[in-house]
């Protein structure tokens, strides 16, 4: 049996204060939403943070078991087809700063 880690931060890639411009759904009945990708497993994510709180890109953020201080929940993954520009273009970055900073777990990861 194959265990999941869950996941316990993310990197947002972008924030939308009023949902998606495609929701037809009355502004009042709207959630703002993120798109984020998990720190770990490189998981694209969308996040429904807590009321009154503003995210920005490249933001890191906890989304794990415990007391969450801007994040309401996840909703869940998401497919790249549904990124937004901005995230999209953010994705690259992140990735990149994320190898950076744990470069050692890749190398060995590609070497073994």
């Amino acid at each position: 049996m194959i265990t999941v880690e869950r996941e316990e931060f993310a990197v947002v890639l972008d924030f939308l204060p009023n949902g998606y411009p495609f929701d037809t759904r009355p502004l009042h009945r709207k959630t703002s939403i993120a798109q984020a990708l998990s720190k770990n497993n490189f998981t694209l994510l969308e996040l429904i943070p807590k009321n009154d709180i503003q995210l920005k890109s490249g933001q890191e953020v906890y989304i794990g078991e415990g007391k969450r201080e801007e994040i309401h929940h996840v909703v869940g993954r998401i497919p790249i087809e549904k990124l937004t520009q901005t995230a999209k273009g953010e994705l690259e970055i992140v990735v990149s700063n994320l190898v950076k900073l744990d470069s050692k777990r890749f190398i060995e990861f590609f070497n073994e």
